[in-house]
């Protein structure tokens, strides 16, 4: 792969000096004219796709120091600039050419403005990526995408239909075929979940743009080690598995501002990534797919809303913001070439749709919001019910407006394999507008996505998880839970879940930096996290991190005094690093270094018939068994329960395991989750109850016991 390194430097005179860039410059206006745009457009040196970029711009003149922001405009996906250096750096993930306007602000407000282009080439490729285009070999399990051009001077260009049929090297019969989308200028692209290594063709059609009409190609794919998408296993609907044929266990931790284009998230959402991936995170979600996770919460954060502005600022649902889409694609991308065993769970429509979609209708909100909603149909209601703002209007989106948003999104995403959805978040299942969008879109998803990602929506705050009729199972592949004090995983049994065949996921607890005092508003987080991934996994689940939801900070930098969090209950949390990601790193590696599949397990904590625990807790061990051949247990050893939960330092961990029915010989293992310290026990005769004491004092601790192979029986001659 072509790496490379670009820099550059670009003298910018604040106001009241003069402006250079390059040999170019002209006198500033009199100081009392006020700031004014200095100097004719000009280009940074050009970059390229996956090479690293540096360009520092110098602003000269005024009072120091300067603040540097792009002030309209956007930057090549990929890179940021820097508001206190005036460095623009980062990695570029798409082509093309970028127009941008950066100001200089001195100390004292002074400002100058000046517009730039950067040039973005293509990567130029050695080897194959999980993320492809046009005549470049393809991966498998990857995704491949084709460039079209077409008639953009068409009243509307998203209306254009255009399709492409894909068909694989195993022939017509697995012909996949999917629409092209506009992506502004004349370009249109089509993309493809790449499932069989070999010679692909496609070809299009497009009755109404004869550009994009009657094209045709081939590309080559090669066998890779990629996963491919997570499914429902085939024969545990409560396990995952990724298209290679490999278990999956989702470690996960809330990104929501992942896309974000706000500044800051910019500049750090690449070093975010990379953090997770050093901590053991395979998941980051739940994610905005555009922005955030709705309108007005975190106001700098902007919204998760796919269509584009009107010149009134009202949306046009006849169109989408493809700098959102762009913006996230570019991050998306990245991720998929850089992590490709990185998942992120994509939340596709932001949290006040729900009342929109179809128009409100609450058969059981008290007279005075009917009254308002009848006689002042416009009114911005702020209602503690619903916990965000409410627009009460009886107008719904048009199902052609529907149909088409959701289109597009199948579209422009539905080939990335390293995506699972979310329909949206905080979802009101007391009201039926809100039942009725979540079904809609499950639905629609599950009838014209062609390769069937996860599915599912998270309901507010304890109300359990209401999606699960037998026409819900039809579209809805994981239950996703928001609650709180979730180490013991007692949801899934408050919720009435044991036996709903789906993956139940704990997609948000209260976060680490949210409520409460300083450093966190958990004693212990380090522990409180860790016992919840791990009785969450061997309870047949998964479990969520969450640290600082409002921001996106990588998570090694937390306590840096320049990356500001006030909590929403009021806390000033800057400087105060967080701790709940510190030994998860140690959850996925103990599965995988070991080639455990917990599809073929069931839990069963009623196995471990009497254990050590402090007087007034009531936690218990979680146990997962393969029928009698093997038997994990997790003992928390903890001296205390929700918030203010810690293990227990004067204690040992030790438990007495029912093995009536487990004959033979049993291999025994200890681990510590805490640090990943591993220590073998002698072996132990099945058939009875068994005693087990850990050993190491002050720890949470996992046991392991494995069938051991029988001695060949030898026959005398």
């Amino acid at each position: 792969m072509c790496r490379g390194r670009v820099a550059a430097t670009l003298v910018l005179r604040a106001a009241l000096a003069v402006l250079t860039v390059g040999c170019e410059h002209r006198q500033a206006p009199d100081a009392r004219a006020g700031p004014q745009l200095l100097g004719p457009n000009s280009s940074l040196p050009s970059g390229q796709v996956q090479a690293s970029y540096s360009a520092m711009l110098t602003a000269i003149g005024g009072t120091p120091p300067y603040f540097w922001t792009v002030f309209s405009g956007q930057l090549p996906n990929g890179l940021s600039l820097a508001p206190s250096t005036g460095v623009i750096s980062g990695t570029p993930t798409l082509a093309g050419s970028f127009t941008f306007v950066v100001q200089a602000r001195d100390s004292v407000g002074g400002t100058a403005s000046f517009g730039l282009t950067l040039n973005i080439a293509s990567q130029q490729i050695t080897d194959p990526t999980p993320f492809s285009m046009d005549t470049v070999t393809a991966m498998k399990f990857g995704t491949h995408e084709i460039v079209l051009k077409g008639n953009s001077s068409v009243a509307n260009p998203f209306d254009t239909v255009a399709k492409v049929r894909f068909v694989p090297p195993s022939g017509p019969r697995n012909a996949v075929t999917v629409r092209a989308f506009y992506d502004g200028g004349n370009t249109w692209r089509a993309r493809v979940y790449v499932t069989e290594a070999g010679t692909w063709r496609w070809e299009s059609s497009a009755p109404t743009d004869s550009g994009l009409n009657a094209n045709s190609g081939t590309f080559s794919a090669v066998n890779s080690k990629l996963r491919g998408l997570l499914k429902k296993d085939s024969r545990n609907p409560k396990a995952w598995r990724s298209d290679d044929g490999r278990w999956f266990v989702g470690v996960s931790d809330t990104a929501w501002l992942l896309f974000s284009r706000d500044p800051q998230v910019a500049q750090n959402w690449q070093p975010y990534v990379n953090d997770d991936a050093a901590h053991g995170i395979n998941v980051l979600g739940p994610v905005g797919s555009l922005e955030s996770w709705g309108t007005e919460d975190v106001p700098h954060a902007g919204n998760n809303e796919p269509w584009a502005e009107s010149a009134d600022s009202q949306p046009d649902y006849t169109r989408y913001d493809l700098v959102k889409f762009q913006n996230a694609e570019g991050r998306l991308i990245w991720i998929l070439n850089n992590h490709p065993e990185m998942f992120v769970q994509s939340m596709l429509f932001g949290t006040q749709v729900q009342w929109s979609w179809r128009g409100l209708r609450f058969l059981s909100v008290k007279r005075r919001l009917l009254w308002i909603l009848k006689n002042y149909p416009r009114m911005l209601v702020r209602s503690a019910l619903f916990g965000t703002p409410v627009h009460a209007s009886r107008s719904a989106l048009p199902q052609s407006v529907r149909n088409n948003t959701m289109d597009y999104m199948i579209a422009r995403w539905s080939a990335f394999p390293n995506l699972l959805w979310l329909v949206s978040e905080d979802q009101d299942t007391t009201a039926r507008a809100t039942l009725a969008f979540n079904r809609e879109v499950g639905n629609y998803f599950a009838a014209h996505e062609p390769w069937n990602h996860l599915m599912s929506t998270e309901p507010n705050r304890y109300q359990g998880f209401l999606f699960t009729t037998p026409s819900d199972l039809k579209w809805v592949s994981y239950i996703c839970l928001q609650d709180t004090g979730s180490p013991e995983a007692r949801q899934i049994q408050k919720f009435a879940l044991e036996t709903v065949p789906l993956q139940p996921m704990m997609c948000e607890d209260h976060y680490e930096q949210d409520y409460g005092g300083t450093p966190s508003g958990k004693s212990n987080p380090r522990f409180y996290y860790r016992w919840s991934m791990w009785s969450w996994i061997l309870s047949g689940g998964s479990a969520n991190y969450g640290g600082r939801y409002g921001v996106l900070h990588p998570y090694s930098q937390t306590g840096r005094p320049d990356l500001a969090w006030i909590g929403p209950g009021g806390t000033n949390y800057t400087s105060y690093q967080l701790r709940g990601l510190d030994s998860i790193r140690y959850v996925e590696s103990y599965f995988s270094r070991r080639n455990i599949d917990l599809s073929s397990f069931q839990s069963d904590d009623g196995l471990v018939v009497s254990y050590t625990i402090k007087t007034g807790c009531s936690w218990r061990p979680k146990l997962m068994r393969r029928g009698t051949r093997e038997f994990i247990i997790y003992d928390p050893n903890a001296d205390s329960q929700g918030a203010s939960s810690s293990v227990d330092p004067t204690t040992t961990a030790s438990m007495t395991v029912d093995l009536t029915s487990a004959q033979g010989p049993f291999q025994v293992e200890w681990y510590r989750p805490d640090d990943g310290i591993t220590q073998s026990a002698r072996m132990v005769q099945g058939g009875a109850l068994k005693h087990f004491a850990a050993p190491w004092q002050g720890y949470d601790v996992v046991l392991r016991l494995v069938s051991a192979p029988r001695p060949a029986t030898l026959i005398k001659p």
